[in-house]
């Protein structure tokens, strides 16, 4: 019993403790979530427009979706940290690798809430006022809506992935971020493959642009407001695109792929348990 009580006060392991998600974000605590948002939203948007990549309305797009990609797993590994701290051995003892991972992952969703609600209302507003949107209509807003929330789906299951291998929030940050480069930055992993193969297709016949174009939910902004943004000044010499023929995804492709993404993230973690090996361990 002892080695049990042990087991079960190690951090690297993950007990439960409901209740603990939502409680946490009082209205101080949302006005500085809000704060500290809107100064990423702000420096991410700067960043892009001096890139030059697109308009004004498609850098605000697509610096929602970045935001996204950075703010998602923080809020579901954080959410899942305070979820499972301070569990006691009994606790401990009634959770099993077969348990189900629906109360998990649903845990994970409303630590979104806030999330979600800035990034509408920031894309919302934005549209509004932005002199370059008054020719986009609700068929590309709501679209644009539906890959925001897929993209956050995704990106905090990846965080809670992240979390139920490491149980350190820092460390599934981190993983997430690996993970959202490689969508986002893959396609720049092309150029040495093209150069050392010749040609981006499986044997000879079937090309791979599109399915990293498919992962990268950046893509939907660029398909719904008509972007070639891999032909733009700044980064046409950094992807061998340019130099093949190939057609953007549709917007709902690449959010179907993103909800894929996170429908695998929760199918790992609900294979992979709450704790490792607890029988052994028990015995």
């Amino acid at each position: 019993m002892n080695r049990l009580i042990h087991f079960s006060m190690d951090r690297r392991y993950c007990t439960d403790r409901s209740g603990q998600v939502m409680g946490q974000w009082t209205l101080w605590r949302v006005f500085i979530a809000a704060v500290i948002l809107c100064l990423l939203l702000s420096v991410i948007n700067q960043l892009l427009s001096r890139a030059e990549l697109t308009d004004s309305l498609g850098t605000i797009f697509l610096s929602e979706i970045l935001l996204v990609l950075i703010a998602s797993p923080y809020f579901s590994s954080r959410a899942l940290a305070d979820r499972f701290r301070d569990a006691s051995s009994d606790e401990f003892l009634v959770f099993s690798r077969i348990r189900p991972e629906g109360a998990l992952g649903a845990a994970a969703m409303k630590s979104q809430v806030p999330l979600i609600c800035f990034v509408v209302l920031s894309a919302s507003v934005f549209a509004i006022f932005d002199k370059s949107s008054s020719d986009v209509s609700t068929t590309v807003l709501l679209p644009y809506h539906a890959a925001l929330l897929a993209t956050v789906f995704s990106s905090a299951l990846i965080g809670m992935l992240g979390w139920r291998i490491f149980c350190n929030e820092i460390h599934a940050v981190q993983f997430a971020y690996a993970v959202s480069l490689l969508m986002v930055g893959g396609v720049f992993l092309l150029s040495p493959l093209d150069r050392y193969i010749g040609t981006l297709t499986i044997a000879g016949r079937i090309s791979i642009i599109p399915v990293f174009l498919s992962i990268n939910p950046l893509i939907a902004v660029c398909q719904l407001l008509e972007i070639d943004i891999f032909r733009a000044p700044n980064l046409y010499e950094l992807t061998p695109l340019p130099s093949y023929l190939y057609v953007y995804p549709k917007w709902y492709t690449v959010c179907a792929v993103q909800v894929l993404v996170g429908f695998c993230c929760l199918l790992v973690v609900s294979r992979l348990g709450f704790v490792n090996d607890i029988g052994k361990e028990k015995a």
